[in-house]
């Protein structure tokens, strides 16, 4: 009995995998082939699912849901490389599968041979894409930036470094962080006359979600949960870090110092009085209960150089909101 290649199969079809293994039984040679192409798929994904692991996850799309999705896309496409060439390894498990003697098993259409001697070719280079919050660092070579992001006023934040993997987060996740901040926002938001989804949205953005918070030199903390710069007037506890700054046009790492508070409390308080204490920020203080004039006006008076540091805050209010109403 012989089985036609199970070309652009998909990954949940168990009648594939019944037929597989009903000629597997009889020895069939093609079935030993699709055998492999399956090993090969699971090692496929597995190296998708390493590569999404390592790379950095935007907060607008990290869910359960989207996890689930993005495994099951991966199994698909996994399956469908291997049943198209692949990337040898099939190849290889037929001919060491193959009895002494009999050489390989031919290779199916859309497949390549194994040759003698593979040469490992230099892992092509990818430009991040301009809103994937992703930096490389070739050199001390300035990388330049649209005219119009440098014309913005000098920031008061920039972006964090990620956290120090080996201690836990400051917060358990997303619920944790809206059950501890939207307290403290609430009593902000009276304060300011601004909405306090607005305020959490923003320290998420800021913040990761909290996993992301700043470090003092001993692993601690630093609740920088704004991501303010520490100026020359400001008097208290600060953590130096290394971030993007935009300086003639041109965006350069430098090293940097931010506020650094004893507990999310206080820097809550902080953020009022920078808020409230700095004339550029006036617009932002007259948004009412309107949360894209409250981001807005942050991008406006120049909070950040982030282009669309704004439309973040707006779409993580919703998930503020969803969640702080639960």
């Amino acid at each position: 009995m012989s089985i036609a290649p199970t070309q652009s199969t998909f990954f949940a079809d168990t009648g594939d995998m019944a037929e597989l293994r009903l000629a597997a039984q009889k020895n069939d040679p093609q079935a030993t082939r699709e055998t492999a192409q399956q090993f090969e798929a699971l090692f496929i994904q597995l190296m998708l699912k390493s590569m999404r692991d390592a790379g950095i996850k935007s907060e607008l799309f990290d869910s359960s849901q989207m996890d689930r999705y993005m495994e099951l896309y991966d199994r698909q496409i996994a399956l469908d490389m291997a049943q198209s060439g692949g990337i040898g390894l099939a190849d290889v498990m037929v001919e060491q599968m193959q009895p002494a003697g009999q050489g390989a098993a031919p290779v199916p259409e859309g497949g390549f041979a194994v040759p003698p001697r593979v040469d490992i070719r230099p892992a092509p280079s990818f430009a991040p894409a301009p809103d994937s919050g992703v930096t490389t660092e070739p050199a001390a070579t300035p990388v330049s930036v649209p005219a119009e992001t440098a014309a913005l006023p000098t920031p008061d934040r920039a972006p964090v470094p990620g956290p120090d993997p080996t201690r836990a987060p400051a917060f358990e996740g997303r619920e944790d962080f809206i059950a501890n901040m939207l307290p403290l926002a609430r009593r902000a938001a009276a304060r300011l006359g601004v909405p306090a989804e607005a305020i959490v949205a923003q320290s998420a953005l800021e913040t990761g979600w909290g996993r992301h918070v700043m470090q003092r030199p001993d692993g601690s903390p630093a609740w920088a949960m704004f991501g303010i710069k520490a100026g020359s007037d400001w008097t208290g506890d600060s953590v130096s870090v290394t971030t993007l700054e935009v300086r003639d046009g041109e965006a350069v790492r430098e090293r940097a110092r931010f506020r650094a508070y004893a507990s999310p409390e206080a820097a809550v308080n902080d953020y009022v009085n920078f808020l409230t204490s700095r004339p550029r920020y006036a617009e932002v203080l007259q948004a009412g209960s309107d949360p894209a004039a409250f981001a807005t006006g942050l991008q406006r008076a120049g909070y950040a150089t982030d282009p669309h540091y704004a439309s973040k805050i707006e779409r993580l209010v919703d998930t503020v909101r969803q969640r702080g109403e639960g």
